[in-house]
C-alpha cells in the first residue's frame, strides 16, 4: 500500500497549525484537500464536501480515499462522493487509478469505476502483472474461491471453481541477441484435471495439458515450470514438454544453462540443445568463462566440458580454472600437477608435486626440489613457467614478481615475462604513486621498468581510436604521454598530452597539456585549432546536464561556437574565449583565475572569479554576451526566464540579457513544481515575509505570506500524480499567512484559501 504522509510532517512543511472552513474559492473540477485543526478535509473550492476530521489521505486519478483511526474509506475524486464507507483496513489505487483494491481482514476485493461497484469476491491473494512500463491496462489475477482474471478496463474472465491461477513471464528466445530482455506474460489456470495457459494480453487460451499443473516459470529462460505429483519438469511457450517432471528444483545459470536438482544430486540443462547435458547427478556444477565451458563435480574428481568443442578432460577436486578453458590440475592417477587446456592439449605436463597461490591472480607449480615457476598468461593465452625459482614475492599489485635464485635477486613481469635475471648484487624497488619499478646492479648500473614491463625509456605504445567515426586515433605511452594519430597512416599529429578526448557535440579534441593546467585544442580532423590560445583547466570532472560527465575543460556551446576560459601565455589572468572553427575572439578582459559553470538556456552562465575573490557573471545565450560585475550569488533554474543575482548584500531580479527588472529583496527564490511550472517569490526587508513577483520584475502580490510552497512538495512523499496531470490541476502552489492557508494558480494569483 501507498505511504501515506504523517500529520506533523505536513503541518511542519506548511508551517501552521489549524484552519476553518472556506471564506472564499473557486470552483474546483475534483475536490482538493485543506487543513482544520490538523485534520484534514475536503472542498470543491465553493464549500466544504467532507468536514476536516481525517488522519490522512491518498489522491488517485479517478479515486481518492481518506483514513480515520485506522480504517480507510473510498470517494469519488471529482464529486467526492462516498463510494465506500469507513470499514477497510486498506485501500490502493491499481494501474491508471480505474479499479481500487480494497483489503479487510485478510481478503480483497475490487471496487470498479465505471460500475461503480465491488466485483466478485472476496479474494485471498491478488498480482500484479504488468506486461509493459506503458501499458495501458494491467492485468490482475486474483485467487480466492472462484479465481478471476482482471484487466484494468474492468474485462473479468472468471475460472471454474476451486480451481488455482499462477503467473508466469517467459523469455523469448532471440537467434540474433543472446542478451535480448523481451519477455511475454501469461496466466496458467491450474484444476484437478489439468492445466489451460491464457495470454495475459487477449485473456485468450493458449494451450492445456491434462494431467499438469504450471507453478509459474524458471526464471530469466523460455520455460513454464511443470509440475507432476510432486515433481517439477520444463514446458515451452506452446505448450511442449521439454523435460518430463522429475526434478526437485531449477535454477537459471549464465549462458543457456540451467541448474536441474534432484534428492541425488544436480545437473545442468542447456537451453539451446532443450536436453539434459551431463549424465548422473553431481555434487557441483559450475559455469566458467566464456559459458561455452562447465564443469562438474562428483566423487572427488572435476570434469571440465567444452559445448562447442565437444571435448573435456578429467582432474582432481579442488583445480583451479585460469582462464579460456585452461585449467591447473591435479592427474587422478597421479596426484601430479600440471596445466591443460579443455580442448586436451597440454600446456604444461602433469609432473610436479606442487602448487602455490600466494595471491589470487598468482600460480606457481613447484618442483620436486622445491623451485618454483609462475603460470604465465599472455592476452589470456596460458604458457608453462619461463624459469624456476627458489621464491618467487609478487609486487606491483601482482603485475610484477621479485625472483630470487641462490639469494639473489630478479625482476619477472607477469605480461613480459622475466626481465631481468637473477644476479649477485642486484635491488629491486617498486613504487606504486610513481608506478615504476628500480632495479639497481652491482655495478652501479639503473634500470626502470614501467609495471606493465616496458623499460623506461623504451615503452610500447598503446593505441585506440579517439571514436569509431573519427580517423583519429590517439597513442599512449607510459612515462610519455597521449598523442593525436593518423588513424590510416599511424603518423603523429601532436606532441604528448596528459590526456586528450573529444568534446561531448564532436566537433573539437581537447587535448590536456603535460601541466594539468591548461588545454590546447584539435579540430575533429586532428588540425591544430587556435594554438595561440591555451585553454584553462581544472583537471576535475563533473557531471552537467543529462548526467554526461564534463572534462577538466569547462566550456559551453552556443550554436556551433565553444565558450571557455584561455589565456595566450598559458598562465592566468584567464579571459573567456569565443570560438569557432574559423576565429578566437575574447568576450571579457584578461582578469580571472578561475571560473564555475552552469547550463542555462541553451548556453551558459559563467561565474568568474579574480585573483582578489571579485566574482563576475558572465551569461552567454543565442541573443550574446552579457556581463554583471562584482555579484555575491546566483540563483537560476535551467530554463527560467530570469535570473536572480545577489550583489551588495540585497537580491534583484535581472533578465537573461542581464537588464535589471526589479531590486532591493532580502532574498529571492524560485518555486518549482514537478510539472515544470514556476513562481518567484521575494522577501520583504522589514516584515521577513513573502509575496509573488513576475518574470517582468513587477509584484503580482504584497509581502504578506509566511510560506509559498508547490502543492507536490507540501503533500510529498503521495502526491501521486505524474507531471502531465499535475499541470492540468488548477492549484499549482501552496500559501500560509498569519491567517491563512491557501492554493495558488500557476500565474501566483489566490484561487481558495481558509481562515484561521
Amino acid at each position: 500500500m501507498k505511504k501515506q504522509l504523517a500529520l506533523a510532517g505536513l503541518a511542519l512543511a506548511l508551517s501552521f497549525s489549524s484552519f476553518m472552513s472556506v471564506a472564499e474559492a473557486a470552483v474546483f473540477s475534483h475536490v482538493q484537500p485543506f487543513m482544520s485543526k490538523g485534520k484534514i478535509g475536503f472542498t470543491n473550492g465553493s464549500a466544504t464536501v467532507l468536514k476536516a476530521e481525517y488522519d490522512s489521505f491518498q489522491p488517485g486519478e479517478v479515486f481518492f480515499s481518506v483514513s480515520k483511526n485506522g480504517k480507510h474509506a473510498l470517494f469519488d475524486r471529482a464529486t467526492g462522493k462516498q463510494l465506500l464507507a469507513l470499514e477497510w483496513d486498506a485501500i490502493e489505487f491499481l494501474h491508471d487509478d480505474q479499479i481500487a483494491l480494497v483489503k479487510k481482514g485478510n481478503t480483497f476485493q475490487f471496487y470498479e469505476h465505471k460500475q461503480a461497484k465491488l466485483l466478485t469476491g472476496p479474494y485471498c491473494s491478488v498480482e500484479s502483472i504488468r506486461t509493459s512500463y506503458y501499458q495501458k491496462h494491467a492485468i490482475y489475477m486474483a485467487n480466492g474461491p472462484v479465481p478471476v482474471v482482471l484487466r484494468g478496463d474492468g474485462t473479468l474472465l472468471e475460472m471454474r471453481k476451486g480451481s488455482n491461477l499462477k503467473s508466469a513471464t517467459l523469455k523469448i528466445p532471440s537467434a540474433t541477441d543472446p542478451y535480448s530482455n523481451q519477455v511475454e506474460y501469461y496466466v496458467a489456470n491450474n484444476t484437478a484435471d489439468g492445466v489451460t495457459v491464457y495470454d495475459v494480453t487477449t485473456l485468450k487460451s493458449v494451450f492445456t495439458l491434462e494431467g499438469y499443473s504450471i507453478q509459474g516459470n524458471v526464471e530469466d529462460t523460455p520455460y513454464f515450470l511443470l509440475e507432476k505429483n510432486g515433481k517439477f519438469g520444463l514446458a515451452d511457450r506452446s505448450g511442449k514438454i521439454v523435460l518430463e517432471p522429475a526434478y526437485k528444483e531449477f535454477t537459471a545459470r549464465p549462458g543457456s544453462y540451467i541448474e536441474v536438482r534432484t534428492d541425488e544430486g544436480m545437473g545442468l540443462f542447456h537451453q539451446g540443445r532443450e536436453k539434459l547435458i551431463t549424465g548422473e547427478p553431481y555434487e557441483k556444477t559450475d559455469i566458467l568463462y566464456p559459458n561455452t565451458y562447465y564443469s562438474v563435480t562428483s566423487k572427488g574428481l572435476t570434469t571440465y566440458h567444452s559445448i562447442s568443442q565437444n571435448s573435456s578432460i578429467t582432474v582432481k577436486e579442488g583445480s583451479t580454472y585460469l582462464s579460456d578453458g585452461y585449467v591447473m590440475g591435479q592427474d587422478p592417477k597421479t596426484g601430479l600437477y600440471g596445466v591443460q587446456h579443455i580442448n586436451g592439449d597440454t600446456i604444461v605436463p602433469y609432473e610436479f608435486p606442487k602448487i602455490e597461490q600466494p595471491q589470487l591472480t598468482i600460480n606457481f607449480l613447484v618442483k620436486a626440489n622445491g623451485k618454483k615457476g609462475m603460470i604465465h598468461n599472455t592476452d589470456g593465452k596460458i604458457e608453462a613457467p619461463k624459469g624456476w625459482y627458489s621464491h618467487i614475492y609478487p609486487m606491483m599489485n601482482e603485475k610484477m614478481a621479485v625472483i630470487v635464485e641462490n639469494g639473489n635477486k630478479g625482476l619477472y613481469s607477469v605480461y613480459k615475462g622475466v626481465l631481468v635475471q637473477p644476479a649477485k648484487g642486484v635491488e629491486v624497488k617498486g613504487d606504486l604513486n610513481t608506478d615504476i619499478v628500480t632495479v639497481s646492479t652491482a655495478g652501479g648500473k639503473t634500470i626502470k621498468y614501467w609495471s606493465n614491463g616496458d623499460q623506461f625509456g623504451k615503452e610500447q605504445a598503446d593505441v585506440r581510436k579517439i571514436s569509431e567515426q573519427d580517423q583519429l586515433s590517439i597513442s599512449t605511452t607510459m612515462g610519455k604521454g597521449t598523442m593525436l594519430i593518423d588513424t590510416a597512416t599511424k603518423k603523429p599529429l601532436s606532441n604528448y598530452f596528459f590526456t586528450i578526448y573529444k568534446d561531448f557535440k564532436d566537433q573539437k579534441v581537447i587535448a590536456i597539456d603535460l601541466n594539468k593546467k591548461t588545454a590546447t585544442l584539435f579540430t575533429k580532423s586532428g588540425q591544430p585549432l587556435h594554438p595561440e590560445w591555451k585553454l584553462y583547466a581544472n583537471h576535475t570532472y563533473h557531471h552537467v546536464k543529462g548526467g554526461m560527465d564534463m572534462g577538466p575543460v569547462d566550456y559551453a556551446y552556443v550554436g556551433d561556437n565553444m565558450y571557455a576560459l584561455a589565456s595566450q601565455k598559458g598562465t592566468a589572468p584567464y579571459a573567456l574565449l569565443s570560438i569557432s572553427e574559423k576565429k578566437a575572439v575574447p568576450v571579457t578582459s584578461a582578469a580571472y583565475v578561475k571560473m564555475e559553470y552552469r547550463y542555462y538556456q541553451e548556453g551558459g552562465i559563467f561565474i568568474l572569479t579574480k585573483a582578489n575573490k571579485q566574482k563576475d557573471l558572465v551569461v552567454v545565450n543565442k541573443s550574446g554576451v552579457y556581463q554583471l560585475p562584482a555579484i555575491q550569488d546566483v540563483n537560476v533554474g535551467v530554463e527560467t526566464p530570469v535570473i536572480l543575482v545577489k550583489k551588495a548584500n540585497t537580491w534583484a531580479l535581472y533578465s537573461n540579457q542581464l537588464k535589471k527588472l526589479s531590486a532591493g529583496y532580502k532574498n529571492l527564490q524560485v518555486v518549482m513544481n514537478d510539472a515544470g511550472n514556476m513562481l518567484i517569490t521575494y522577501q520583504d526587508a522589514k516584515t521577513g515575509r513573502y509575496g509573488i513577483l513576475g518574470t517582468d520584475g513587477k509584484a503580482k502580490s504584497s509581502a504578506i505570506y509566511t510560506s509559498v510552497r508547490s502543492v507536490n512538495e507540501v503533500f510529498h512523499p503521495f502526491w501521486s500524480y505524474d507531471d502531465e496531470i499535475t499541470k492540468k490541476l488548477p492549484m499549482q502552489f501552496i500559501y500560509t499567512t498569519t491567517k491563512h492557508f491557501g492554493y495558488l494558480d500557476k500565474a501566483g494569483q489566490s484561487i481558495y484559501q481558509t481562515a484561521l
